[in-house]
């Protein structure tokens, strides 16, 4: 009597540690499989990487593709090697924020008060600002135009912006310091 060992790989399945990632963000990616012993062959976008094991890592490209193949280490397995699911990944470009202010107005009296207009971009759809007058930061001054009260020929005005875009680098930025420009009060008597 001649007995065959039917050697099944089993199933093969992969996961990411995260998706649509900024640029340059490593991900690992590891391999489940269900029965046997394999080998472990790891291919992205059709060229074999890594090592003989159930993880690899590797900081990827927008729509990459990463696979893994496994090739059956039991007797008699059939089919030999399976390959897993596929994984397309998704990397957003790092974004370099920027801040510019502007005095609205220029044609004021000092004392009067003046609006400051700042001018944000890849900083995300809503970020945090902050202004800072002559290096005092205002209080609850996450508002825009920012109306500096009692301004006085020379204040200096900053925003700080906090980006909410999760790819923005650096995440905090300031403005170029604007010199409050205004027309001196006189007073006759």
């Amino acid at each position: 009597m001649i007995v065959f060992n039917a050697g099944n790989p089993g199933n093969l399945s992969i996961v990411e540690s995260a998706n649509n990632i900024c640029q340059g963000t490593s991900v690992t990616y590891t391999a489940s499989i269900t029965n046997g012993a394999p080998s472990y062959q790891w291919i992205v976008n059709g060229t074999n990487v890594g090592t003989n094991s159930n993880t690899y890592t590797y900081i990827p490209n927008n729509v990459d593709i990463v696979a893994c193949q496994l090739t059956s280490t039991a007797n008699c397995a059939y089919p030999v090697n399976v390959t897993s699911n596929l994984i397309i990944m998704y990397v957003n470009m790092v974004n370099v924020p920027s801040v510019t202010i502007n005095q609205i107005d220029t044609n004021i009296c000092e004392g009067s008060a003046i609006a400051c207009l700042a001018s944000y971009s890849n900083a995300g759809n809503n970020p945090v600002k902050r202004w800072i007058v002559n290096g005092d930061t205002i209080p609850n001054s996450n508002i825009n135009p920012y109306y500096h009260n009692n301004s006085q020929l020379g204040d200096t005005i900053i925003c700080e912006i906090t980006s909410n875009d999760p790819c923005s680098n650096p995440n905090i930025i300031y403005s170029l310091p604007v010199l409050l420009k205004s027309k001196r009060l006189i007073v006759q008597l």
